[in-house]
């Protein structure tokens, strides 16, 4: 449009100039002719008025070129501000698309960080499910093992019993057996048959009083089960075959106690201490157990001895009963000759009667 209005006003310029050599020729000409004087004056009027009008175009030409530069300006400055946002929204852009690839990289990674936080996490869930088992399996090992301890604390209590029913009957035997006496000696007689034969006179003294003991009694007696209930689990009052070595009831209400609070310990903690403390207190069970097996097997061989040595007394005892019912057979055997007991046996003092002696066959 510039250029458009640039050229219109050259034009103008040109047609001024032609027109104002035309009037310059008309003047000439009006010299030379007066005929044409009017013709010429007219269309110099015409050219004037065409001059001012397109003096005024100009002006209005020019006017608006004003404008028109007046908005190019603000378009060009427009422009420049367009640009320089462009260049702007260019840099952000560029900024943008690194921001992006950054993103995108730490994306990457991040997956790659999940995948292996996933396959941690499955090795951990995994963990997780052994350490379940083992504690579930170790719950059950200790509720076993509390079960086993507490049956061995009672088979203890009810051996405790017995070995003292059996203690205090062996007493009682050997008392009866002390209290008892026999002849050594039997005198044979020749001349004296009992139903037609020869029979051995034996007469057996008993001590009579306070201390007299029907061996039949204690022969054919069960064993007491009214007995006391023992003091602890190792040793009963009276016990002779306790070992000196065994723990007292204090030992075994201690031990007891440390293990009660060592199983309680263990429900109150969690993670490692928890796994720490069940390792130790099934250690302690274990140690606690085998302790419990070597005195079971040390009370099964105090029993097993204790059952030989009553075998032996009882043996004993009815070998004297048997002596004891022979004598009384034989003091009822009628005596002959001069009124003398064929067969007496002196009798035999209670000192003269040992254990050894009870049961044996008569010299």
């Amino acid at each position: 449009m510039a250029e458009r209005l640039s050229m219109s006003n050259e034009d103008l310029v040109s047609q001024n100039y032609r027109l104002s050599v035309k009037l310059s020729c008309a003047r000439m000409s009006d010299l030379t002719s007066e005929s044409r004087a009017d013709e010429t004056e007219s269309e110099n009027e015409a050219l004037r008025l065409r001059v001012r009008s397109a003096v005024v175009e100009l002006e209005m030409e020019r006017g608006e070129k004003c404008e028109l530069r007046a908005k190019v300006e603000s378009l060009q400055k427009m422009a420049d501000n367009n640009n320089s946002r462009a260049r702007q929204l260019d840099n952000k852009v560029d900024e943008g698309e690194e921001r992006f690839r950054e993103l995108r990289e730490k994306l990457i990674k991040a997956e790659g960080h999940i995948k292996k936080l996933q396959t941690q996490l499955g090795d951990e869930k995994k963990k997780s499910q052994l350490y379940l088992k083992l504690k579930d399996d170790k719950d059950a090992h200790i509720n076993v093992l509390v079960k086993e301890k507490n049956r061995l604390h009672d088979t203890l209590q009810d051996m405790a019993k017995r070995h003292s029913m059996t203690s205090r009957s062996l007493a009682f035997a050997e008392k009866a057996a002390a209290n008892v006496t026999v002849s050594p000696r039997v005198t044979l007689g020749s001349n004296v048959s009992v139903s037609g034969a020869e029979t051995p006179t034996m007469r057996v003294e008993e001590k009579k009083g306070d201390g007299e003991v029907d061996l039949d009694e204690v022969v054919n007696s069960p064993y007491e089960t009214s007995a006391p209930k023992p003091t602890n689990l190792f040793r009963s009052p009276g016990d002779a075959f306790a070992s000196s070595t065994s723990p007292t009831g204090q030992e075994e209400q201690e031990r007891q106690q440390g293990l009660v609070e060592a199983i309680n310990s263990i429900d109150g903690s969690s993670g490692s201490t928890r796994d720490r403390l069940l390792l130790n207190t099934i250690k302690k069970l274990s140690r606690e157990m085998k302790r419990k097996e070597e005195e079971v097997e040390k009370r099964e061989r105090e029993w097993e001895k204790t059952k030989i040595k009553n075998d032996e007394l009882q043996r004993r005892i009815r070998n004297a009963n048997v002596a004891r019912q022979a004598g009384k057979g034989l003091e009822q055997t009628p005596t002959g000759g001069k009124g003398k007991g064929v067969g007496t046996v002196l009798g035999v003092r209670k000192s003269n009667l040992t254990p050894q002696s009870v049961g044996k066959s008569p010299n």
